[in-house]
């Protein structure tokens, strides 16, 4: 079953820090791999949005609609409903999820 991806706000914020991020620090380059590790995992949540695995931080909390997979180092934390996949993080695996999450949250009110 195939489903649309539709990329929120926020992962769009997250991505567009994630890019400053890499670029400033790693340049160009590696920002492109990144960019296609992150692609290529977007259409794997299109094909297959019921093969991500429920994050630990998020079952915790009882959410577990919720599906994360992992683009190298990168976490992509999606909601598939429907024939539609929601994403509303990326973010880098070494952060604190909750806290990522906590300081989204706070944002949104």
């Amino acid at each position: 079953m195939s489903v649309r991806v539709v990329i929120l706000k926020g992962a769009e914020g997250d991505l567009r820090e994630l890019r400053r991020y890499v670029a400033r620090r790693f340049g160009e380059t590696a920002w492109a791999r990144t960019l296609h590790l992150i692609r290529v995992a977007m259409e794997q949540i299109g094909t297959h949005p019921e093969a991500g695995r429920v994050p630990d931080e998020i079952a915790a909390l009882g959410l577990v609609q919720f599906r994360e997979v992992m683009a190298g180092p990168n976490r992509i934390v999606y909601e598939p409903r429907g024939d539609v996949a929601y994403v509303h993080l990326v973010c880098d695996s070494r952060r604190d999820l909750k806290n990522v999450l906590l300081r989204r949250l706070v944002e949104a009110v």
